[in-house]
């Protein structure tokens, strides 16, 4: 895949700056529904009282790549609504019922919820942008690769799961319903009562413009206190907060608690570049002096959602020591940044190396797949 070489505007901070700060939620509050509750991406009606701040960014992306996450039961089931904050709302264009799509379906806008009641078991939810639907999976255990092959279930069509959604009119983002019956969340189908916990995880996904790719950013929150949340699940080890089952509802409103930032290098400064897009999911940046020679090149390839710092414009974060790549410290001066916005690397597949000729399989440029692949031929023309 050929990659764009593209001039970046830089701001240099002081590297005495603090660390991004994120949420750290660990209990969600969930209160008695007060009606009959109805799945269609409205939450007038709803107790909100409960609700979570979810943010990878408190200080520059709270309202714009955020959600508000609260919780409702009845004997019937949890439910779940979310209110996000996102420039570019509802953008999933994973199949739901491709197996293939279903394993990338969370590198776009979705919601993942963790359990463990009786058994452990994780939802996704999404809204499919090309058949114009809600989509929702489920997968058992905290690694669903333990017991081979991946088990996917239709969480909706096999597990009574509903789920609901709605643009906002103002285009800053949407909102989100998740319907849970308790025979979903468990094996026993115990319906959970006030003064009762449920141990739970959540993930939130702000996916690429295009619908596909990997996230531009993610948060994984709602989790145990002291849990290191910043990467992916399976990164890390079982890190459940809980759900807790309130007998009342009309809570005193709990504003979201920040992770303490990551302590700044000493010495060091924070450059900021814009990217030319904010969908691609790697960036390489390089510094040179004001002649245009390279003075240090900058550790490459690095995951656009692990440094962005703000989604609109897409700014990404990195720290430059103030050394050249001879481990000689820079000189006072003017300096600018450069760097590479690149996709994904695939390998296109051009020949075995025992035929140098066209191969018998199909190949990108057309000219194979003149007999057959790995099978007895089926059939003659003459």
């Amino acid at each position: 895949m050929l990659t764009r070489a593209v001039q970046l505007s830089v701001l240099l901070a002081a590297a005495s700056a603090a660390g991004a700060a994120s949420s750290d939620n660990h209990v969600l509050r969930a209160v008695p529904a007060p009606g009959p509750v109805a799945l269609d991406g409205r939450l007038d009606s709803w107790d909100r009282s409960g609700r979570i701040l979810v943010c990878p960014d408190l200080e520059h992306l709270a309202g714009r790549t955020s959600a508000w996450v609260m919780a409702m039961y009845d004997r019937q089931a949890l439910y779940l609504g979310i209110d996000w904050s996102d420039p570019t709302p509802m953008v999933n264009d994973y199949d739901p019922d491709l197996d293939i799509e279903r394993r990338k379906c969370f590198h776009s806008d979705s919601a993942q919820l963790h359990v463990r009641s009786d058994c452990e078991r994780k939802f996704i939810g999404w809204w499919y942008r090309p058949g114009k639907r809600a989509a929702a999976i489920s997968l058992d255990s905290w690694m669903p690769w333990e017991d081979k092959p991946i088990v996917y279930h239709d969480a909706l069509g096999e597990m009574g799961v509903g789920e609901a959604f709605a643009a906002k009119a103002d285009g800053s983002g949407y909102i989100q319903q998740l319907r849970l019956p308790w025979s979903a969340l468990s094996r026993s189908g115990h319906a959970y009562q006030a003064g009762e916990k449920l141990e739970a995880m959540l993930d939130l996904v702000w996916g690429p413009d295009g619908g596909k790719g990997w996230p531009l950013t993610h948060m994984m929150d709602l989790v145990a206190p002291g849990a290191v949340h910043t990467g992916w699940f399976w990164e890390v080890p079982r890190i459940y907060g809980s759900i807790e089952f309130s007998p009342t509802g009309n809570l005193p409103e709990v504003v979201a608690v920040a992770a303490p930032p990551a302590p700044a290098d000493e010495g060091g400064i924070m450059v900021q570049a814009q990217l030319p897009d904010a969908s691609a999911p790697y960036f390489s940046l390089a510094i040179e002096d004001e002649h245009g020679q390279r003075v240090r090149t900058l550790p490459g390839s690095c995951r656009t959602s692990d440094h962005m710092v703000a989604r609109s414009p897409a700014l990404v974060s990195q720290r430059w020591d103030g050394y050249d790549d001879r481990g000689a410290l820079a000189a006072p001066g003017t300096y600018q940044l450069v760097g590479l916005v690149r996709g994904e690397l695939s390998a296109t597949y051009e020949q075995c190396f025992y035929n140098p000729g066209t191969p018998p399989w199909p190949t990108a440029d057309g000219r194979g797949a003149w007999g057959a692949d790995h099978t007895p031929p089926t059939a003659v023309a003459a």
